[in-house]
């Protein structure tokens, strides 16, 4: 047996209790943790694009059937019956990620992602007191740049590894809305999390023919409720509040990691299974918006979450990250534009806004300060949305970036 033969165990047995998180034990990962979604982990509640555009600002949002999906306390601001469809498009600049920058691929500097989605799909109706919703949005991307490194002597690759990482979260949501009187609404939603991740650590050397494979897949599902209520002491006034309570993802992980040899024919394949768990964290929001004249309108939202309650639980192993609580703010101005078209009234709504977006990882600590804007177009019932963020991280030294675009069509009829 050739000694790559008599080894081969021992390295295997190695790479299987290291090699499926090789960046752990050296450093602190922050923004970019296995679990972590792509741009931010303040991924509650939903925003769509009219709310993009403003700040982030959806709690308080007026006649925009997706934001009930933020908040269901909001159906009652809808026509009677309503139909809404979205997309997004979302970039983020990651550092350090999986065995990226820690140990195993070193780059000149952040890598960049974009992600295209369908993002949402919303159908609303409303009779007297009541209110129903039944939507889908996307919640997370787990996405990671691939990344591939290859050795090469006299043109010829003698050694290749590979990085891979896919995967999104997607929650399908029931609401009701109950009308108190005419200042008061109160929205209840049952939402069920659903997704899938993916990841895949490859190394090949050529001339030996060997080849050790790592690679996870896992599969997540949660219910939760989500809550909210608006308060409408005027007609230039709205004020509102969300709970989206705590709960657990429940994940079906499954792993593999294979040795592959011309010494040993059979090849060595370790597999492993589990039923973990991840801890989601309650979220509170509050959000208001206020009519300044006619034309124009001012929104606010504050939403905080208990990250320090975040904890994930890999193969039966307990991990509490050293997280905080943070408050995500948003600030946002809309201006409406009125005119004739084809013969009905039509209204351009321009839209401006800034978001803070602080990350929940003690060290280092890091926050997004993002920049909106957007526009959209109100006519014959329809409704057409895009919505811009440009922001940039700071605290971590890294200078990472995120961008998303999001564009939304709605129709709804009395």
């Amino acid at each position: 047996m050739s000694s790559s033969g008599r080894f081969a165990p021992a390295v295997l047995a190695f790479l299987a209790v290291f090699l499926p998180r090789p960046a752990t034990a050296q450093l602190v990962l922050g923004q970019y943790e296995e679990e972590a979604p792509l741009r931010t982990w303040n991924t509650f509640p939903f925003v769509p694009a009219a709310a993009l555009g403003r700040g982030e600002t959806t709690l308080a949002a007026t006649g925009e059937p997706a934001a009930v999906l933020a908040n269901p306390a909001l159906l009652f601001s809808l026509p009677r019956f309503g139909l809404g469809l979205g997309g997004s498009l979302q970039s983020a600049s990651l550092l350090k990620y999986g065995p990226v920058n820690t140990g195993i691929f070193l780059t000149d500097g952040p890598l960049f992602l974009t992600v295209p989605a369908a993002d949402s799909l919303i159908f609303t109706a409303r009779g007297g007191r009541w209110a129903l919703a039944a939507g889908l949005s996307l919640a997370e991307i787990h996405d990671r740049p691939t990344t591939e490194y290859a050795s090469e002597s006299r043109g010829i690759v003698q050694y290749r590894v590979r990085f891979e990482q896919t995967g999104i979260l997607r929650v399908f949501s029931l609401s009701a809305g109950y009308r108190l009187g005419p200042r008061w609404s109160l929205g209840l939603g049952l939402n069920y999390a659903s997704g899938s991740r993916d990841r895949s650590f490859r190394e090949e050397w050529t001339a030996s023919r060997i080849t050790i494979t790592d690679e996870k897949s896992e599969k997540q599902t949660g219910f939760y409720l989500q809550g909210g209520v608006v308060w409408e002491p005027g007609p230039k006034l709205r004020l509102a509040a969300v709970l989206r309570a705590p709960y657990g993802r429940n994940v079906n992980r499954r792993s593999r990691v294979a040795y592959a040899s011309p010494a040993l024919p059979d090849g060595i394949v370790i597999s492993g299974q589990a039923e973990d768990r991840v801890s989601q964290p309650l979220a509170v929001g509050l959000g208001g918006r206020l009519g300044i004249s006619s034309r124009l309108a001012a929104f606010a939202d504050l939403v905080w979450s208990d990250w320090p309650s975040y904890e994930v639980r890999w193969f039966e192993g307990r991990e509490k990250r050293d997280f905080k609580g943070v408050l995500k703010a948003g600030l946002g101005l809309e201006y409406g534009l009125r005119f004739g078209l084809f013969g009905a009234q039509a209204e351009m709504p321009v839209r401006l806004g800034l978001s803070h977006d602080p990350q929940p990882m003690k060290t280092p600590s890091s926050s997004y300060l993002g920049v909106t804007t957007g526009l959209g177009l109100r006519w014959r019932g329809f409704r057409l949305d895009l919505g811009l963020l440009a922001s940039r991280e700071s605290g971590s030294g890294d200078g990472l970036r995120g961008t998303r675009a999001a564009l939304s069509l709605e129709y709804g009829f009395e």
